[in-house]
C-alpha cells in the first residue's frame, strides 16, 4: 500500500476530528445538539463517515497487503 495514500487517509481522519471540536464549545458538547440543530448533525454524520471511510481504507488495504503476502509465501514454498 502507498505510504502517501496512508498519510493522506489519516490526515483525513485528523482533518475531521478537528472539525467536530470546531463545531463545539467545550461548554456545550452535549447531545442535545443533535436534538436541536439539523445543520450541526448533518456535518457531524459527514465528518463521521469520512472517519469511516478513511480507517476502512486503511485497514482494508493493511489487511489485503498481509493476505497477499501469505499467498505468495505459500505459493513459493510449495515449489521449494
Amino acid at each position: 500500500m502507498d505510504e502517501d495514500r496512508v498519510l493522506k487517509w489519516l490526515f483525513d481522519v485528523y482533518g475531521s476530528i478537528e472539525e467536530i471540536e470546531s463545531f463545539l464549545p467545550e461548554t456545550k458538547r452535549s447531545v442535545q445538539l443533535l436534538e436541536h440543530n439539523v445543520m450541526f448533525k448533518r456535518a457531524l454524520e459527514r465528518n463521521i463517515e469520512v472517519i469511516g471511510e478513511a480507517i476502512n481504507r486503511v485497514y482494508v488495504g493493511h489487511f489485503f497487503k498481509i493476505k497477499t503476502t501469505i499467498i505468495a509465501y505459500k505459493h513459493v514454498n510449495t515449489y521449494a
